[in-house]
């Protein structure tokens, strides 16, 4: 029996493919070989015959003289077709007149199991046309996929979200994306992230239950630029006033949000706020680091921080007076267990520094009053100073308090010599004389010159014709008590009338 199949066809063409056809008998017997790899495409054309109502046109082919002849026996021909269709559906097949484009129905057949194949018996040469009832059409006969993305142009890093919508086909059906830029995706709606420059193809295959394929190549996605690459400056933690609180804040530039935080405290805690607040449960000093992670999944670490969360506290008083003021300070001091730490005190007044302590893990704080003395007049700032080696530098904070130191009351020890006589020179002797700049030294309330002045001693000469008389020093208003000093009375000198005369 002659077999004839048709392997493939090209809608609204015209044209039908016949691949590795048997022999072609014509009427005399005669044998004729088609070859292997040479398909032979016919032409065909039913002219203006309309299509029958209710049917749908699949395709047409054509056996003609120049091929067939006139057959000695009826003809088994078998069609493929290009599209499925549900299995069982009739087919049914049309002879087109030559003529007059007239259609006559000459047979008709169902889809087999793998819904493309059809055999039919023809008994003569002729055209004929393949037609499906409009209503037994099955949507998986025409499979067809479209593409679409919600972007198709903009800056990197660009997310795109893409869709697939199907015509036909037979359930269930799977997609495969190719973004072009290497990155793949399966599912109806994907979603792919350009990061850098270029333009793109995106390419959608769709296959179908029945392991038909198709696809849909898209035009391209052009990613025009690139943002600042990510970058994260990690702030020195800043205590928040609560204690052993610290305020976090890492500043982010460039990159894509969202994006994602990782702390580590340096204690042993953590956390994914972006700028958290931390409270330490014990005094020391903390490397704090931060890791920040974008939307795309690049990530940036900035150095390391220290939380210097140790204590220390000074107060005083009291905090103002005359010289030799006695000052009880309170000193407090908390600091690390973990490396060696000193706490001292700077008075302020060039008397060296006192150290209080060196803390240790058994003795992590000070508590306690020390007593100074502060002998001259001045404004002085007493420091207290935690010194911790932390990663083979001295760490320092400090605490300060401000000492107000006023001039004394002059004090007069003793004026000598006593008695004196007029022109004698005079030294006062005492304590908080200062230097004289703002000072004063009165005979009686009445201010006289002097030789020198100095903190603890003062001269001047005892004014002629001087009486006895009461010392003072006066020093930015305030007066010492007075010392009384004898005068030696002027002896007169004796006249040319002898005694009693001057």
């Amino acid at each position: 029996m002659l077999a004839i199949t048709l392997l493939s066809c090209k809608d609204g063409g015209g044209r039908l493919v016949i691949t590795q056809p048997s022999d072609l008998v014509k009427t005399n017997a005669t044998a004729v070989s088609l070859g292997d790899d040479k398909p032979i495409v016919l032409d065909y054309d039913h002219g203006s015959g309309a299509t029958p109502q209710g049917f749908v046109p699949v395709d047409s082919f054509e056996l003609d003289n120049s091929i067939a002849g006139e057959f000695t026996a009826a003809v088994e021909v078998t069609l493929v077709l290009t599209e499925g269709v549900a299995p069982g559906t009739s087919i049914y097949i049309y002879e087109i007149i030559r003529a007059t484009g007239a259609l006559i129905p000459v047979a008709s057949s169902v889809v087999g199991e793998d819904g493309r194949t059809i055999v039919i018996t023809l008994n003569r040469q002729g055209r004929y046309l393949v037609l499906i009832l409009a209503d037994q059409m099955d949507p998986a006969a025409q499979f067809e996929v479209w593409a679409f993305a919600d972007f198709a142009l903009g800056e990197a890093p660009l997310e795109i979200n893409f869709f697939a919508f199907e015509s036909g086909g037979i359930e269930p059906i799977t997609y495969l994306w190719d973004f072009g830029d290497g990155g793949e995706g399966e599912g109806s709606v994907v979603s792919h992230s350009y990061l850098a420059m270029g333009e793109y193809n995106v390419v959608l295959t769709a296959t179908d239950d029945s392991g038909r394929t198709a696809v849909f190549d898209s035009t391209s996605i052009e990613i025009t630029g690139e943002p600042a690459p990510l970058d994260v400056v990690l702030q020195s933690p800043q205590p928040t006033g609560n204690e052993r609180e610290m305020q976090l804040i890492a500043t982010v530039s460039g990159g894509f949000a969202p994006f994602t935080y990782e702390w580590d405290f340096g204690d042993g805690t953590a956390s994914e706020e972006p700028n958290p607040i931390h409270t330490y449960a014990e005094s020391g000093i903390f490397a704090v680091s931060v890791t920040v992670t974008d939307a795309f999944g690049f990530t940036f670490t900035p150095d390391s921080q220290t939380a210097d969360v140790r204590s220390a506290s000074l107060d005083g008083a009291p905090l103002a007076g005359q010289r030799e003021l006695d000052v009880t300070f309170d000193v407090y001091a908390a600091a690390d267990d973990d490396n060696p730490t000193v706490v001292s005190l700077d008075f302020g007044d060039d008397s060296g520094l006192f150290v209080l302590s060196t803390l240790t893990e058994e003795d992590l704080t000070i508590d306690e009053q020390v007593l100074h003395t502060y002998l001259l007049q001045g404004t002085y700032t007493a420091t207290l100073l935690i010194s911790t080696m932390w990663q083979s530098e001295a760490l320092e904070i400090q605490d300060t308090v401000q000492i107000v130191v006023g001039p004394g009351t002059p004090e007069i020890l003793d004026v000598a010599p006593n008695p004196a006589s007029s022109g004698d020179l005079i030294t006062v002797t005492g304590r908080f004389f200062e230097d004289g700049t703002n000072g004063t030294l009165r005979w009686s309330g009445t201010d006289i010159p002097t030789e020198t002045w100095s903190d603890t001693e003062i001269t001047f000469l005892v004014p002629a014709s001087s009486v006895d008389g009461v010392v003072t020093v006066v020093n930015e208003g305030l007066e010492s008590i007075g010392a009384d000093l004898k005068v030696i009375p002027d002896i007169p000198e004796w006249g040319e009338g002898g005694l009693g005369q001057f």
